[in-house]
């Protein structure tokens, strides 16, 4: 009997997500929001958002025709965010943003969502990521960066920044080879992070788990902390 009840529950929940899930059909759709006054994004599902700076503001949406309807752009403060409504899984789907704004301060992405920036220049950055959330693109922050990525989140940069702080956990990455730090670079690193980056002036770095640090650049390591299999090399 209590087989019988176990298979009736795991038949019922299979029908229930094949229900609950939306395949994106053929027939993509284009709309323009007119959006203003933002200079923080909030991200969530699995957008693929283009950033490109301009003196005015555009928001650009390409999607499925039957996502249309799950789709939630909308302001709150400075921050614009871009969610799906309603309690779905999505497959085979088409979910692209093209965002143009003069500024960007702060960034939060959730889920799949990935954000790539076009030659985007600010004076300081703040940018948090969690899941299997993705940031690339070219960057030159005048001041400050932060970055605070947790889950699987990646991370693939070129340009400059002045200053760069980095709070990672999970199996997070980042790859800024390319991405040249003139002054300090700080590092909390746990988990089983991976690092490379290029300093040309301090390096502050506290590792510990697996986490693995390479640095390349003329930068001095003015302090380490390692614990656990974690691993700090110049290269």
């Amino acid at each position: 009997m209590k087989l019988i009840i176990t298979f009736i529950i795991a038949f019922l929940i299979l029908i229930s997500c094949s229900i609950n899930t939306i395949e994106g059909s053929s027939s993509i759709i284009k709309k323009k929001y007119t959006i203003i006054n933002f200079d923080a994004i909030e991200l969530s599902n699995f957008f693929d958002v283009e950033i490109i700076q301009s003196d005015q503001y555009k928001v650009l949406l390409e999607c499925n025709e039957n996502l249309y309807e799950y789709v939630n752009i909308r302001i709150s403060g400075s921050t614009l965010i871009a969610e799906l409504n309603g309690n779905h899984t999505f497959s085979n789907t088409t979910l692209k943003l093209k965002i143009y704004l003069p500024i960007l301060k702060d960034v939060s992405l959730s889920g799949a969502s990935s954000i790539n920036f076009e030659e985007f220049h600010s004076k300081k950055i703040h940018v948090e990521l969690s899941g299997a959330s993705c940031v690339s693109g070219e960057l030159f922050i005048t001041d400050k960066m932060t970055i605070n990525a947790s889950g699987a989140s990646e991370i693939i940069l070129n340009g400059k920044v002045k200053n760069l702080e980095l709070d990672f956990s999970g199996a997070s990455e980042f790859e800024g080879k390319n991405f040249i730090v003139e002054n300090d670079f700080i590092l909390d690193a746990s988990g089983a992070s991976s690092i490379s980056t290029t300093v040309n002036g301090r390096l502050n770095i506290d590792v510990s788990g697996a986490s693995d640090v390479d640095y390349y650049g003329k930068g001095k390591l003015i302090n380490k902390d390692i614990s656990g299999a974690g691993s700090i090399s110049k290269k």
